[in-house]
């Protein structure tokens, strides 16, 4: 080996450690960027673990809301049938007024009659001043009078008992009514409490889209972003200060660096 061979080993000898050097240095940087990474793809999981809850949450509301809009179905069904029941007995109580009005003709019938009747007896009183002449015939005009009379008194009996079963039959669809009445303000008030809490799951749901919404914008933003390398930043992202001993480097985003004391 001459002057030139030995020349050329030792400045091969010179390299090795610098060589070594740089591939220490870049091993620690690969090292710590493969850390980085590891928790940018925890915190991408983890946020795409909330998206996960927040869907299965909007999915358990929009449940509920199918079950309350059911529940106002059912009731305004039952309005429905609580109405026609009221109608129907709307109806009876106009049938009862009108049978009511056809008794107090026959009351009125039978007054006359018995105005025929007093009129008759008249005519029988006077007829007893001829009782000479017409003894036969006023007998047999007194026996037809009494029959009559019975018949008027038997029909007369026959509608006062009509008119208390009217009166009886009217007063319990009065009540019925009544009872009707109260169901109807009952399922009014059930439809009210209905409507409030539909209008409540309506609220929470509009809340919960809102999250799901900026939760798929934060993860198109962290899928999409390049991450900043933290050797380049100097200074503070917010209050613009220099980052010193002090005033430690903390992440603030996919783009941009924070001081501890501002906060991320």
């Amino acid at each position: 080996m001459g002057w030139a061979g030995l020349a050329l080993a030792c400045s091969r000898a010179r390299r090795v450690p610098s060589m070594y050097r740089l591939r220490l240095v870049g091993a620690q940087e690969i090292r710590t960027l493969k850390a980085q990474l590891s928790e940018s793809q925890a915190l991408v999981k983890q946020q795409e673990s909330d998206l996960e809850d927040v869907r299965r949450e909007r999915e358990s509301l929009s449940l509920q809301l199918t079950e309350v809009r059911q529940t106002i179905r059912s009731l305004r069904d039952e309005l429905q049938s609580s109405k026609e029941k009221l109608a129907a007995a709307a109806k009876a109580r106009k049938e009862a007024k009108a049978m009511r009005t056809e008794l107090d003709a026959a009351n009125t019938r039978i007054a006359e009659l018995t105005q025929a009747l007093e009129a008759s007896e008249a005519a029988r009183l006077t007829a007893e001043a001829e009782r000479d002449k017409t003894s036969n015939d006023l007998g047999s005009a007194l026996a037809e009078l009494g029959e009559r009379q019975e018949e008027l008194e038997q029909e007369r009996a026959e509608h006062a008992a009509q008119l208390k079963e009217h009166d009886a039959a009217v007063a319990e669809r009065d009540e019925q009514i009544g009872e009707l009445q109260d169901q109807i303000a009952a399922l009014n008030k059930k439809l009210v409490e209905a409507e409030e809490a539909l209008q409540d799951l309506a609220k929470a749901h509009g809340q919960t889209q809102q999250q799901v919404q900026f939760l798929s914008e934060i993860r198109e933003q962290l899928r999409t972003s390049e991450w900043v390398d933290d050797r380049t930043v100097t200074h503070c992202y917010h209050c613009k200060e220099k980052f010193t001993v002090n005033r430690r480097k903390v992440r603030a985003g996919p783009r941009r660096w924070g001081c501890a004391a501002c906060g991320p």
